[in-house]
This record gives C-alpha cells, sequence and structure tokens, in this order.
C-alpha cells in the first residue's frame, strides 16, 4: 500500500475543505486526516460534502479522528461519523477493557471501516498498545508528541509497534525547561521515531502533519526530503 504525505484538519482548522486540499496540494502532499465535530471548517457544509470537496481535487482522506473514548466501558457504543470506508481515529482509554475494545473494533468492521487509536497524552504508551492491537484488532496512530507524552519508547519497542501502524502524525516538539511540551517547527530529529517505526516494517497509509506551529508547507517539506526515497518508493 502506498504511503502517502500530507496534512491534518488540525493544522489548518479554520481552512475550508477546498482550502484544506489546496494547501497539502502546494506542499506536494496528497493526503489529509480529519477530525469531525471539533469545529473545523472544512466540515461546515456537512461532513459528506467536505469529504468529497476534499476527494473531487484529487486528495486522499485518509482517517476522520471522532469523539470517543475507544476501550472505555463508560462510553462502550459506537460513535461512528456516518462515511463508510473510512477509518475512524479515536484516543483510547488510560486503561482500556480490552473486551470493550475489540466489541468497538468489531462494530467498526461490521459499519464497514476500521478502529484506530491513537498514541496520545493520557493513553497507553506504546509498549501497552501493542498488546492492545494484537487483542483488540484495533490500528494504531503514532502521535510523535503523544509518543514524547506518553514516556517515549526504545528502538525495539517501536519496531514490535510497527506492524499495528496504520497512519503517523508529526510535529516538531519542544521540551521546556520544566518538562512542558510544546509545538515547533518540524525538523529532521523529530522524524527519529518515524525512521525507526519504517525501518521494523511500518507501512502507514499517510504520514500527516499535525502542528499548531504554523508552518505547514515548510513541515511538509521537511517531511519530504526526509522520507522522499521512502515516498517515491511506495508510488
Amino acid at each position: 500500500m502506498a504511503t502517502r504525505i500530507g496534512l491534518s484538519s488540525g493544522t489548518l482548522p479554520s481552512s475550508s475543505a477546498g482550502e484544506l486540499a489546496a494547501r497539502t496540494l502546494q506542499g506536494n502532499g496528497d493526503a489529509v486526516d480529519l477530525r469531525a465535530g471539533k469545529g473545523h471548517a472544512w466540515e461546515r457544509a456537512g461532513l459528506r460534502r467536505g469529504i468529497a470537496d476534499i476527494t473531487d481535487r484529487g486528495v486522499t482522506v485518509v482517517f476522520i479522528g471522532v469523539s470517543m473514548v475507544a476501550g472505555d466501558p463508560e462510553s462502550a457504543g459506537f460513535s461512528y461519523p456516518g462515511v463508510p470506508g473510512y477509518p475512524i481515529k479515536a484516543f483510547c482509554a488510560g486503561t482500556p477493557d480490552v473486551a470493550v475494545l475489540a466489541a468497538q473494533a468489531d462494530a467498526a468492521v461490521a459499519a464497514d471501516t476500521e478502529l484506530w487509536v491513537e498514541l496520545h497524552r493520557g493513553g497507553p504508551n506504546a509498549a501497552d498498545l501493542i498488546r492492545l492491537a494484537a487483542e483488540a484488532g484495533v490500528g494504531v496512530v503514532v502521535d510523535l508528541l503523544g509518543l514524547v507524552e506518553t514516556g517515549g519508547a526504545c528502538q525495539d519497542t517501536l519496531r514490535d509497534l510497527a506492524p499495528h501502524v496504520r497512519a503517523v502524525q508529526v510535529k516538531g516538539v519542544h521540551t521546556t525547561p520544566d518538562r512542558r511540551h510544546r509545538h515547533r517547527p518540524l525538523r529532521p530529529v523529530d522524524l527519529e521515531p518515524l525512521h525507526t517505526l519504517l525501518a521494523g516494517g511500518a507501512s502507514p497509509a499517510a504520514i500527516t502533519v499535525e502542528s499548531k506551529a504554523g508552518r505547514p508547507l515548510d513541515d511538509l517539506a521537511v517531511l519530504r526530503a526526509e522520507l522522499g526515497d521512502f515516498v517515491a518508493s511506495a508510488r
């Protein structure tokens, strides 16, 4: 499967669907990931219309993020935005119920989609997600900031996680002296975990820039420069 690069709607929340697609293409990307129900401008005309406005311009929608806590018994119902064929991404409970998570993954399949959970602050760390992915049948979205905020991972752990990775969100991460983490423009050093995942056999559907640093096209240029051979070989 070809690995695409592009932008997240979280990077340009005030951009319409057409504008998001245009900026992605301007940065030589061809994919977006979308967050639904968060007030991002891409879905102001409706979710289906927004997706159509993006795909009609030749940009692939990789997944749709929804406001569901996967694996939480208190929100066990399956929440899907209603566009079959697009994987959904959810945060994962810090201590998820594996049976609930597996049932949600099965419900996603029944709705003609897949459930992917994000490596994110407050959720399971990379090592725990390896077990959960294997036991519950969910894919994993690796957010590089989330990786830092959940304690990081050694190269062996990242290689073990690699087969479960379905998408990656990248951003520059600055750690302040008081151990807080902030967005900054992307640098090659930020992508070291990504290189380890790819070397471990990860074949993500897309690698997207999800950043509040305000430099989306520069970040895409860094990403393409670092992954040019990998992305080109996947075409």
